[in-house]
């Protein structure tokens, strides 16, 4: 969190959050309503500005999922593997 008192998405304590004060640095603009922000790596604390990428939020749900899907078949295969044949 970055106090930032003046920053429209300040919470209540006039805090933003850091990738969002460093996407919008990057990109010399403020993040557009309905966009949230994506760390590319997964990793939250990771706010490098190659690591994020704005997004609309439905399709941030949708690569959240998918990301969640991929994982569950890699485990599976990972299981299956391991099975004597």
């Amino acid at each position: 969190m970055v106090y930032m008192p003046t920053h429209p998405r300040a919470n209540n304590h006039k805090y933003v959050r850091e990738h969002i004060k460093v996407w919008e640095e990057v990109n010399a603009q403020s993040l557009p309503e309905g966009y949230t922000i994506h760390h590319l790596n997964g990793i939250r604390a990771d706010n490098r500005p190659d690591n994020l990428v704005a997004v609309p939020k439905i399709e941030n749900k949708s690569f959240h999922l998918y990301r969640l899907l991929q994982e569950r078949i890699r485990a599976l295969e990972a299981e299956i593997a391991r099975r004597p044949a």
